[in-house]
């Protein structure tokens, strides 16, 4: 006997999940050991980081494998240490660097892309931090500069509007010629692909094919096709039935996605309990919401994804729970100036979590010349205005 059970509520926390993908009706098989691929030809299709890393790893000298990168569009490809501080790029993220509008900072980080992929060794003997490329020649190093900008310049849409890929080594592989991107196939035998440039095909029977092309949501699944990511206001509330929720559809362009998960948490947890308010006109504002939201992300299927900025989305949620860091509600001059410098964190926020002392211990990672010369755009309102 079936039995049914009521809910006051639904928090509904798959997040993403994987996508089964049928090939002439039959599955992909699922490679569990990649140790276990020797002497094979192998096609790896997708270019995010578990792709790529794939790829490469695959593509060492002592697998002897045969390694194609199949790619259907361009990719944004940002190194794993941020070349002036040698770093992750995040640590170099902060309130005092995105307080400036996303036109200013798009445009800004485009040119300082294209001048870090060119000048690559000019970076390295300036600042000791710089992870010089794997590749010893000049002749390697060349090539993986002529592919980071072939890719870069493929991708579709701004900086800050289209996913980036932070496993940079498989550029090495790509240098040292042990791997080889593609195109996508021409048809679905996966036997046949175009060239990256899609000016011409080649033909490769791959014995191995790793199917690595994202993930897809499963809301349609659970529901009947009844619940839809378009639906949630802030991408974690519905705006019908306010006793359900979502957790961890919120992808960033750039940053991770447990903190997003972690503020939406708190704030759908306090609205559930009567702590946060909703609007009263919930479903207009989302309505109004969704299509600029479409418009700014145009490559991103939102029907899968909440696309987000990642900072400036949390410092949203943030807003309606009043626990943005205001140098009001600090007090200390010293301890706000620490949490406009340092890495942007889900410790900013002024709620119970909140330790002024931890904040003080934080480490500021921005170059001090940068620091002065974003604080004096900001004191004279240029170049693009500001994120309120």
């Amino acid at each position: 006997n079936e039995e049914r059970l009521t809910f006051d509520a639904i928090f509904l926390c798959t997040g993403l999940v994987n996508q089964r993908v049928q090939l002439n009706s039959m599955a992909i098989p699922v490679v569990e050991d990649f140790e276990s691929i020797r002497d094979s030809t192998v096609v790896v299709a997708g270019g995010g980081e578990s792709a790529s890393d794939v790829a490469n790893h695959l593509a060492k000298a002592e697998h002897r494998n045969n390694v194609f990168l199949s790619l259907r569009s361009g990719i944004r490809v940002s190194p794993r240490y941020h070349p002036i501080r040698g770093v992750p790029s995040d640590f170099l993220r902060n309130r005092l660097l995105l307080s400036f509008g996303k036109g200013a900072r798009n445009w800004v980080g485009e040119r300082f892309v294209t001048f870090r992929i060119r000048f690559d060794r000019l970076l390295a003997k300036w600042f000791p931090h710089q992870r010089a490329s794997a590749t010893p020649d000049e002749q390697g190093r060349a090539l993986r500069r002529e592919w980071d900008l072939k890719l870069k310049a493929r991708a579709k849409g701004g900086l800050f509007n289209v996913f980036h890929n932070k496993s940079d080594d498989f550029l090495d592989a790509l240098a040292e010629k042990r791997l080889r991107i593609i195109g996508p196939p021409t048809d679905e035998t996966w036997t046949e692909y175009f060239d990256f440039d899609q000016s011409s095909t080649l033909r490769i029977t791959p014995d191995v094919l790793v199917w690595s092309t994202g993930y897809r949501s499963h809301l349609a699944d659970l529901s009947g096709g009844l619940i839809q990511l378009k639906d949630f206001y802030r991408g974690c509330v519905h705006t019908d039935l306010p006793n359900l929720f979502l957790i961890g559809f919120a992808r960033p362009i750039i940053g991770n996605i447990p903190s997003i998960s972690e503020m939406q948490a708190r704030y759908t947890v306090g609205v559930l309990s009567g702590k946060y308010k909703l609007p009263a006109d919930l479903k207009d504002r989302q309505a109004r919401a969704w299509t600029p939201l479409c418009a700014e992300y145009r490559t991103i299927n939102t029907e899968n994804v909440y696309p987000v900025e990642h900072f400036t989305y949390c410092d949203m949620l943030a807003r309606e729970m009043d626990i943005m860091p205001t140098l009001g509600k600090v007090g200390a001059l010293r301890t706000w100036l620490k949490i406009m410098l340092t890495p942007i964190s889900t410790l900013h926020y002024m709620d119970e979590y909140f330790d002024p002392k931890e904040i003080d211990r934080q480490k500021v990672y921005m170059p001090g010349v940068l620091v002065a010369f974003l604080s004096t755009m900001r004191a004279l309102g240029f170049p693009f205005g500001f994120i309120k």
